[in-house]
């Protein structure tokens, strides 16, 4: 323990903070990278937390609420822009390649300010820095994706595909919200423990009452954020992530004991439609 004793785990400077966040190997779900568990901003953070006292929970409404409607206006432009490309690819303006080039290049411009907003939603973005291994994993996270945009473009040139592709692009658009919540889950203050929590009046898949029965989780065994494509659900997820004290040093021990790996193999035998329970039988 940072202090030498646990008392600092249960003191009062977070009630909650709440996340609003086709197949393949989700490469790009935040468990399958280890930046968060090499850097110590956890525990700058958590300096920060137990400094800032009560007046942390009026930054995180005030900058959380403005992040929120900044990121809302940003996917909002995300779709506008890239459905002008897409337009003019399928109008016969421009060649794949160079729509592949034009959306490529606004994926990672729209990832990485995602992945800022949520960051500065924490409340104390003024504290803790960015390092370069968040955008490292922004980009990789963002590798994934530009397969799919690939196909998307195959099909558009060959006309395949049953689903309306303005339809399809929003489901692209929806992407940057995985990318907000790692940017929020990466400034969590060690010694705290994330609850996946499910929406009861929304459907809710397998994989996310499979996550929400093994929460809670701590940064580093989180193996995804809502919307990030490893639940069945995909991009429709309607789950939040709850950041709060442990109620007891045994909970924190549990939740800093899971597997994340094995929880991710988990994910994607369900996503294959594999039955639950088969596989490796690795502790989670």
């Amino acid at each position: 323990m940072i202090f030498g004793h646990d008392r600092w785990l249960f003191e009062s400077v977070f009630d909650f903070c709440e996340f609003d966040e086709k197949i393949l190997l989700e490469a790009k779900a935040i468990g399958y990278h280890n930046h968060l568990d090499r850097s110590d901003r956890k525990y700058v953070s958590l300096l920060m937390a137990l400094k800032l006292g009560d007046n942390l929970k009026v930054l995180k409404r005030r900058e959380g609420k403005k992040s929120r409607y900044r990121f809302y206006k940003l996917k909002d432009s995300f779709e506008e822009d890239g459905w002008r490309y897409l337009s003019a690819f399928i109008n016969g303006e421009i060649l794949q390649v160079e729509a592949y080039m034009k959306l490529r290049d606004l994926f990672k411009k729209y990832y990485r300010e995602a992945f800022e907003l949520g960051y500065l939603s924490s409340g104390i973005a003024d504290y803790v820095e960015l390092e370069d291994r968040d955008y490292r994993w922004v980009d990789s996270s963002l590798k994934q994706e530009l397969k799919y945009l690939r196909q998307f473009l195959d099909d558009i040139e060959g006309g395949r595909g049953r689903m309306d592709y303005r339809r399809r692009w929003r489901m692209y658009v929806d992407t940057l919200d995985h990318v907000f919540w790692a940017g929020k889950v990466s400034v969590i203050p060690a010694g705290f423990v994330i609850d996946w929590v499910v929406d009861h009046k929304a459907e809710r898949c397998e994989g996310c009452k499979f996550l929400k029965m093994h929460s809670p989780y701590t940064v580093e065994t989180l193996p995804t954020t809502p919307r990030a494509g490893m639940t069945i659900c995909l991009s429709n997820c309607k789950c939040k992530l709850r950041v709060r004290r442990p109620k007891s040093l045994q909970e924190y021990k549990v939740a800093r004991s899971r597997n994340k790996r094995a929880l991710l193999a988990k994910l994607e035998h369900m996503k294959r439609g594999n039955r639950y329970g088969q596989g490796r039988g690795e502790r989670v």
